[in-house]
C-alpha cells in the first residue's frame, strides 16, 4: 500500500471517528435531554398531586371549620335556650324551698314538677276551729294525726303510738272533707302536697311512675308532711280488666311506694284522703287507710255552729237565731250554709243601691245583716232549686 493509500485511509479513519463522536455526542445529549424531560414530568406530576393534597385538606379544614361552627352554634344556642328557661323560671329552688316552709333540698325534674302543689302549712289560713260542728271527728283527728306530727317525741317509744299511715274521710259534697284536711296540716305543722291526676299524666310511657315516686320521695324530703288525693276514688279506685296499663302500673306504684311508710316508722308522713263514693275505692286502698271518719250531713245543732263560723267576722245583728236559722236549713251541708250565708249578705248592698237609684241620700255605708236576710236568702235558694228540678224533670219528657 503506497503512502498516499495509507494516508487516505488515516483521513478515513479520522472522518469515521469524529462522526461515531458527533453521534455519541448526539445520543448522550438526547439521553440527557429525555432524562430532564422525565423528571420536569415526574416533578410536574409530584407537583399536581401535592396541589390536589392540597386542596383536598383545604377542603377538610373547611368541612371541620364549618362542623365547629355548627357545633358552636348549637351550643351557643342551648346555653341561650337554657338562660331563656332560667329566667323564666318563677324563682330559684331556694325561694321555693321558702315557699314550701323548709330550708333547700336536692330535687330532680319530677319533684319540682310536683313542687307546684306542695303548701306551706303557715300559708293555710283554715284551722279547726273554722270547721262548724263535726266535734267527735275534730277530737279523734287531733289525737291521731295533728298531735303525732306536733309532738313525735310523745309517739316515739314502741309500735301502738305512731301515727296512721292512711287516713280517710268520706261523706257527701259540701260536708268539709277538704277544709278539714287543710286544717290538720295547718295545725300540725306538715306541707300540704295536694296530688292531681293532671299533674300524675304523661304522655311518655312510664313517667307517671316516676311522679308518683316523687310524690313520696319529696314528702320524706319535707316531712312532717301530708300526701292529700282529694276524690281519691278518681285516681285509686277498683282495678279492672279494662283499664289501661299505665293507670294500673300508677295505683301498683303508689301502693308499693305508701307500704314503705309504714316500713319506715319513724316518717312523719301521711297519706290523707277525701271521697264521696267510699265503696268505689279498692279493696287494697281501703285496707291501707287504716283509719276511716265519716264526715255526715250536718244536724241542726251543727249547723247553727257552722252558721256561727261563717258568720263571725262579719257584720251582723246581735240578736239572730241562730238555732231557727239552722231550723229551716234541714239537709243542708256547709257549703250550701256559705251559699245562703253569701246570698243573704247581698240583701244589704241592694238596699244602698236601691237608695241610690231612688234619688234618696245614702252615706254609703251597709247595714248590718240581719235574721230576715238569711231567711229570705233561703226563700230564694230553695225556689231557685225548684226551678232546677222542675226543668230537669220536664227535660226527661220531652
Amino acid at each position: 500500500m503506497s503512502l498516499k493509500e495509507i494516508s487516505t485511509l488515516v483521513q478515513v479513519l479520522e472522518l469515521v471517528m469524529s462522526m461515531s463522536y458527533v453521534f455519541l455526542v448526539i445520543y448522550l445529549l438526547r439521553a440527557v435531554k429525555a432524562a430532564a424531560a422525565a423528571i420536569a414530568a415526574q416533578q410536574n406530576k409530584e407537583a399536581a398531586l401535592a396541589e390536589e393534597q392540597h386542596k383536598e385538606n383545604q377542603k377538610l379544614a373547611t368541612l371541620i371549620a364549618a362542623k365547629q361552627i355548627k357545633e358552636a352554634q348549637k351550643l351557643a344556642a342551648a346555653i341561650a335556650e337554657q338562660q331563656s328557661k332560667e329566667a323564666q323560671e318563677p324563682a330559684p329552688k331556694k325561694a321555693i324551698a321558702m315557699h314550701w316552709g323548709r330550708p333547700a333540698v336536692e330535687t330532680n325534674a319530677f319533684e319540682d314538677a310536683i313542687g307546684s302543689n306542695v303548701v306551706d302549712p303557715t300559708r293555710i289560713d283554715v284551722t279547726l276551729d273554722s270547721v262548724g260542728g263535726l266535734d267527735s271527728v275534730k277530737k279523734s283527728l287531733h289525737e291521731l294525726l295533728i298531735l303525732p306530727l306536733q309532738r313525735p317525741q310523745l309517739f316515739a317509744d314502741g309500735k301502738l303510738l305512731r301515727q296512721p299511715k292512711g287516713v280517710l274521710l268520706h261523706g257527701p259534697p259540701g260536708t268539709g272533707k277538704t277544709t278539714l284536711a287543710k286544717a290538720i296540716a295547718k295545725e300540725s305543722g306538715a306541707v300540704f302536697i295536694n296530688v292531681k291526676m293532671s299533674t300524675l299524666k304523661s304522655k311518655w310511657f312510664g313517667d307517671a311512675d316516676k311522679y308518683v315516686n316523687a310524690v313520696f320521695s319529696l314528702a320524706y324530703k319535707l316531712q312532717p308532711a301530708i300526701i292529700f288525693i282529694d276524690e281519691v276514688d278518681g285516681f285509686l279506685g277498683k282495678r279492672n280488666s279494662s283499664e289501661f296499663e299505665a293507670l294500673k302500673s300508677m295505683k301498683t306504684e303508689f301502693m308499693a311506694l305508701w307500704d314503705g311508710l309504714t316500713t319506715d316508722q319513724k316518717a312523719l308522713v301521711v297519706v290523707l284522703g277525701a271521697t264521696n263514693r267510699p265503696d268505689d275505692l279498692d279493696e287494697a286502698i281501703l285496707r291501707r287507710f287504716s283509719r276511716t271518719f265519716e264526715v255526715g250531713v250536718p244536724g241542726r245543732s251543727e249547723r247553727a255552729k257552722i252558721l256561727k263560723v261563717i258568720l263571725k267576722d262579719e257584720k251582723v245583728e246581735e240578736d239572730i237565731n241562730y238555732d231557727h236559722i239552722a231550723g229551716l236549713c234541714e239537709g243542708y251541708t256547709g257549703s250550701k250554709l256559705l251559699d245562703l250565708c253569701k246570698q243573704a249578705a247581698y240583701f244589704p248592698v241592694k238596699e244602698v243601691l236601691c237608695d241610690e237609684e231612688n234619688g234618696r241620700v245614702s252615706d254609703g255605708e251597709k247595714r248590718a245583716l240581719k235574721q230576715s236576710d238569711l231567711e229570705n236568702a233561703l226563700s230564694e235558694l230553695r225556689a231557685h232549686s225548684d226551678q232546677h228540678r222542675s226543668i230537669a224533670y220536664n227535660g226527661m219528657y220531652v
